[in-house]
């Protein structure tokens, strides 16, 4: 464009070259997950093996249909770095310098965030949930048959439900940045956060002491260091 002022429809055009881009990103990692679905499947299944249970395919065409699910979900995962360097590149001209350091910083730290939540859910959150469900299933001496689409369910929700909880204290820096709330505000409501992650603790995880900390305590650290950064956001007066 040399130094030409963009218009309004030149930033249209480009917004949908960006687009486009995600999404050819986006449908060839799809694919290239497709040919290695198999070991990805015995990934997912390997926190099963400690109780010994097999999955099982109910139907002759679910196990494609399975894998088609599990490929766009492996090239959503893939592709979320590439669409955050196209929202990056496309957003950051139109930044004050002082906007652009605190722009990259959220930027990077939600990808970190992202990637902790990934390693978070399969780790801890998974592993304790199927604790839980296979020994409230044992209960009554009845025998488990678990099939791969509701594994492949399950697993996913954890995942997204886990990601999306992780990246709370970005909204709520977000929301310090645009004096919707304030710092003063999230200290005195602490006791009502900490409510708040005991109750979700105790319900999203097996219902012992251990697990209920290894839930509540990074979701406390995470308001923590939201409350932190809130303060350093205030002395920059941002």
């Amino acid at each position: 464009m040399g130094d030409r002022e963009l218009t309004y429809w030149d930033h249209l055009e480009e917004l949908r070259r960006r687009i486009l881009f995600c999404l050819g990103i986006f449908v060839c990692l799809s694919l290239l997950s497709f040919l290695f679905l198999d070991e990805v499947l015995l990934f997912l299944k390997k926190p099963l093996g400690v109780y010994g249970i097999n999955l099982n395919y109910f139907k002759p065409y679910e196990k494609f249909f399975i894998y088609i699910k599990l490929s766009f979900f492996c090239g959503l995962i893939l592709s979320l770095p590439f669409l955050l360097i196209q929202l990056v590149s496309f957003v950051l001209p139109a930044l004050k310098e002082n906007e652009k350091f605190w722009f990259l910083f959220f930027s990077l730290l939600s990808l970190l965030i992202f990637i902790g939540s990934l390693l978070f859910s399969y780790f801890i959150v998974l592993p304790l949930a199927l604790r839980f469900f296979v020994n409230f299933a044992g209960n009554d001496g009845s025998g488990m048959l678990w099939g791969v689409s509701g594994y492949v369910d399950f697993f996913s929700g954890i995942v997204l439900s886990t990601t999306v909880v992780f990246q709370l204290p970005l909204i709520m820096l977000f929301l310090l940045k645009l004096k919707i709330i304030k710092v003063s505000q999230l200290i005195r409501w602490r006791k009502f956060v900490v409510l708040g992650i005991a109750i979700f603790a105790a319900v999203f995880s097996p219902p012992d002491v251990v697990s209920m900390i290894l839930v509540g305590v990074p979701l406390y650290l995470l308001f923590e260091i939201s409350l932190v950064l809130g303060r350093l956001f205030d002395k920059k007066s941002l």
